[in-house]
């Protein structure tokens, strides 16, 4: 996957259109920047290239970043989130109790440290984390599968309005884009990219979660909350030791590093 988000225009053409790649051609001759522009300051959002001051210095050293990235929530509020340590908390869709609450647990006690929540938004750990960090009075950073003006899962609207009031929500997309299958992985890249620390909170077999832990497994720091040993759920030292250290709530997590969350920056 990252490796086509990486190709010019030509080679992606070549790489995935097929027998419409004329149609994809005529598509991109007729593409208008200024046109492109407008319909992003209707929708309320900004867009932010690799050479923006703004862009965040992690992403941009991140293979295969986001160009342009979208921003809804204001560019200076970004700024100010992605200048914090930030800790990326990820999951399944359909956790158990106990996950949810350690989700919203560390989600609170990380924003009363004025640390950075950074989640995809989507159902379950996702959520939970989001809430806790507003619980804690913390501005949240969500990042979307579809375009940032895009709420997804639909039942999750209002949350992404709480989100949005206080922090600031981001794709690759533009607005306007529905989600699809691919940009799912894809967006855990970003997240990834976006944190310092990556916390699994007990993810099934098949969840999306292993994904981003398989992203951050080389290049962030990496962290479990295993699910119940009679359970299906699977973290990422499971998946052949990935160097992920159990965590039990936010404090042992952001303590545990041994140094502060943004040495590396």
């Amino acid at each position: 996957m990252p490796s086509l988000l990486a190709m010019d225009e030509d080679e992606l053409i070549a790489a995935v259109a097929g027998s419409a790649a004329p149609a994809a051609e005529r598509l991109i001759k007729r593409f208008n920047p200024a046109a492109a522009r407008a319909g992003i300051e209707r929708s309320g959002c900004d867009s932010l290239c690799e050479h923006s001051p703004e862009y965040p210095e992690p992403l941009a050293d991140f293979p295969d970043p986001p160009n342009p990235l979208y921003v809804r929530g204001g560019v200076d509020r970004f700024a100010e989130l992605t200048s914090k340590p930030s800790v990326a908390i990820v999951g399944g869709r359909h956790p158990s109790p106990h996950a949810r609450a350690v989700a919203r647990q560390m989600g609170r006690e990380l924003a009363v440290a004025g640390v950075t929540v950074v989640s995809g938004l989507a159902l379950g750990i996702d959520g939970e984390s989001h809430r806790g960090a507003l619980d804690g009075g913390g501005a949240p950073l969500a990042v979307l599968a579809g375009g940032p003006d895009w709420p997804y899962p639909k039942r999750h609207t209002e949350l992404y309005r709480r989100v949005l009031e206080r922090g600031v929500i981001v794709s690759e997309l533009p607005p306007g884009s529905q989600p699809r299958r691919w940009s799912f992985p894809a967006r855990n890249r970003i997240m990834v990219a976006l944190a310092q620390l990556v916390v699994v909170v007990e993810a099934r077999e098949s969840s999306g979660s292993l994904i981003t832990a398989d992203f951050a497994s080389e290049r962030r720091d990496l962290a479990a909350v295993p699910g119940p040993v009679n359970g299906q759920q699977r973290t990422p030292e499971g998946r052949g030791g990935a160097g992920a250290r159990r965590e039990r709530c936010a404090r042992h997590g952001v303590r545990g590093r041994g140094r502060s969350p943004r040495a590396d920056r």
